[in-house]
């Protein structure tokens, strides 16, 4: 939000994206026997702004769903179950794979824009744990040179007179390789 209120004001539509650990109020886990520290969680979140509320809903829905065939995992499917706490009262989803909610999808509030100060603009916006994301099974992925020589199914050699033709050549050869 504070991203969208800085840039809006040289920008008619814009889009924004990060990548970064996220850390949630209220998780914790224990990393020695004697320290406890916040969960942190890698996600994935982008931002689009712009006048035309529902072209940047489905700009942003547009992107996620081609995100499993460019990054090669596991497609999802999208739900309402649990609404975002900054999102609209109708356009919002979950992004849902196998049953697990693993991300949000949505046009952010008026009441949150306006309380960041957010005015004359929609936005919508998108948060996908990443490390829920579960990848395609790999190939074997094994790493073999390239042959030093092309494929040879049978190798002949032979020393023969300069005056003999190369067609009297691949004529005897056609009876004797069979």
């Amino acid at each position: 939000l504070e991203t969208i209120e800085k840039n809006h004001r040289y920008f008619d539509e814009f889009s924004v994206f990060e990548a970064a650990q996220v850390f949630e109020k209220g998780e914790y886990s224990p990393s020695s026997a004697d320290e406890v520290l916040p969960v942190h969680k890698n996600m994935l979140s982008g931002a689009l702004a712009g006048k035309d509320a529902k072209t940047l809903f489905f700009k942003a829905k547009g992107a996620i769903e081609a995100m499993p065939g460019y990054c090669h995992f596991k497609p999802f499917t999208f739900r309402q179950k649990v609404k975002p706490s900054w999102a609209d009262e109708k356009v919002w989803l979950n992004i849902v794979e196998e049953g697990k909610i693993i991300g949000s999808l949505g046009l952010i509030s008026v009441q949150a824009l306006t309380d960041s100060g957010i005015k004359m603009i929609s936005a919508a916006a998108f948060e996908i744990d990443t490390a829920m994301l579960e990848p395609y099974p790999s190939r074997t992925n094994e790493f073999r040179h390239l042959p030093q020589y092309p494929l040879v199914e049978q190798d002949l050699s032979l020393l023969v007179d300069e005056s003999v033709k190369w067609e009297d050549i691949s004529e005897a050869i056609k009876y004797m390789v069979k």
